[in-house]
């Protein structure tokens, strides 16, 4: 039988939890994004994969839009789905929704859309890992994932969702953790990407 398109050949997971949000509404794409065709999935199939190659659970955040997200992945231990009923009020919401079902001692924050990140790059950022939130960033830009403890994760995901959480985690005990690794800006908006 072949491997499931999400599941990662090998697994060498850390003590962390991956928020992954899968709750927009591709607007800029023109068509739901998470269900395109990458490889042998798609492209919520590749991102999960990759983070699951590193991670103990992932924490899918999806909108009221994407039952079809149950069903595929509703079998897998390692994947917990949620809803995020608030989602068109943006990222931030979504985020805290998945950050209130982090179980392990860290969290990373990712989204969907972004299958360039490799488990070496989760991998990179764990071992910087300290009592701060770890932003990755390539010349200057912040990417992902984002690594955070988990009372950092607990005390964001109760706070007001105002502004972005670039900005909540800015603005709370932090590290900037450059990378020459560019893939971490890249998440995929449109058909050119």
């Amino acid at each position: 039988m072949p491997r499931a398109p999400w599941r990662p050949a090998t697994r060498n997971p850390v003590d962390a939890d991956c928020v992954i949000n899968a709750a927009g509404f591709s607007r800029r794409m023109g068509q739901w994004k998470m269900m395109l065709p990458v490889g042998h999935g798609t492209l919520l199939d590749a991102s999960i994969r990759n983070a699951l190659a590193s991670c103990r659970q992932i924490i899918l955040v999806i909108g009221e839009s994407g039952q079809e997200l149950i069903s595929r992945y509703s079998d897998r231990p390692e994947i917990t789905t949620t809803i995020n009923p608030a989602a068109e009020t943006g990222l931030f919401s979504s985020t805290q929704c998945g950050l209130k079902l982090v179980k392990h001692a860290y969290a990373f924050i990712t989204h969907g859309d972004m299958p360039c990140l490799s488990p070496e790059i989760y991998q990179t950022i764990w071992q910087a890992r300290g009592d701060y939130a770890l932003l990755p960033c390539f010349e200057g830009r912040n990417g992902h994932p984002v690594l955070l403890p988990k009372e950092m994760a607990q005390r964001m995901s109760a706070v007001p969702p105002e502004g972005s959480a670039k900005n909540w985690l800015l603005q709370n005990r932090h590290r900037l953790l450059p990378l020459d690794i560019p893939s971490i800006l890249l998440d995929i908006d449109n058909t050119e990407q």
